[in-house]
């Protein structure tokens, strides 16, 4: 009898203390620092001197955690909790951008893509300002395209734009037959570019409907004072709606059309 009861005793003890430990953190919830960069461009791409002021948001299962990036781009998280996040990059003015599935272990920091160490590759986040400038006219003769803006700001030398193309009428842009990149250089008052039609889904005299809209260059990336090379995070798939999305668009232009000749 005293030994089980002797047994007993030592597993109510051992019950007792492993819910104390518990409850007094011997396996707490970990947690650590979020660390990364945001970089600021204004609507042709030019890297802005102040990178402060956009809201980064990281949402996780119950909670949603807000911090600021400083002057340099820089913000970090104190203490997030571990987990998988969304996080937002917000500022007015500036297409919103995000991330999905970003771990963060928790304990040691989480730094997302910057290299710390001189002349090292890394990558950082790119938030672009919505454009201003409005698409006044545009023409296709032959094989060029002439093109005419209106701008809020001082005039670039070069515009990337995204063309559509359609056979029907009235078009939108998600229905285009074709989608095409081109960057119109400017020459005088009219800005034009070179397009390569040998892959047109055309048939020659036909009437082709187009519109088109400016567009950030979202390829390339920056090189910092010293050295570092980073590439830019700034744009995301949508899952839900199974696109790629381009934060920073501007605004579709009027419908135009040419005449197709082969």
């Amino acid at each position: 009898m005293k030994v089980k009861q002797s047994l007993l005793a030592v597993i109510f003890i051992s019950v007792t203390f492993l819910g104390c430990s518990k409850k007094d953190g011997f396996l707490p919830d970990l947690e650590g620092n979020l660390v990364g960069y945001v970089y600021t461009f204004d609507e042709f791409r030019i890297l802005l001197n102040d990178h402060s002021g956009v809201i980064v948001t990281a949402l996780g299962l119950n909670n949603e955690y807000k911090v600021a990036t400083d002057k340099e781009g820089r913000f970090e998280f104190v203490n997030l909790p571990a987990g998988t996040y969304e996080i937002h990059f917000e500022k007015t003015g500036f297409g919103t951008l995000k991330q999905f599935g970003i771990k963060h272990l928790g304990g040691q920091p989480t730094v997302l893509g910057m290299p710390f160490n001189q002349g090292s590759y890394g990558s950082a986040f790119f938030l672009i300002e919505l454009p201003t400038t409005q698409i006044a006219n545009m023409q296709i003769a032959n094989d060029s395209l002439f093109c005419e803006f209106s701008f809020m700001k001082p005039e670039p030398d070069y515009l990337s734009m995204n063309m559509y193309f359609s056979s029907e009428d009235n078009f939108q842009i998600e229905s285009a037959m074709l989608k095409m990149g081109v960057s119109v250089i400017k020459k005088g008052t009219l800005y034009s570019a070179k397009l390569n039609m040998s892959n047109f889904p055309f048939k020659s005299g036909e009437k082709v409907y187009f519109r088109g809209l400016t567009s950030p260059n979202y390829e390339s990336g920056i090189t910092l004072f010293d050295g570092r090379i980073i590439g830019g995070i700034s744009y995301y798939f949508d899952y839900e709606n199974n696109i790629m999305v381009y934060p920073s668009l501007g605004n579709k232009s009027a419908q135009y059309f040419f005449i197709f000749q082969e």
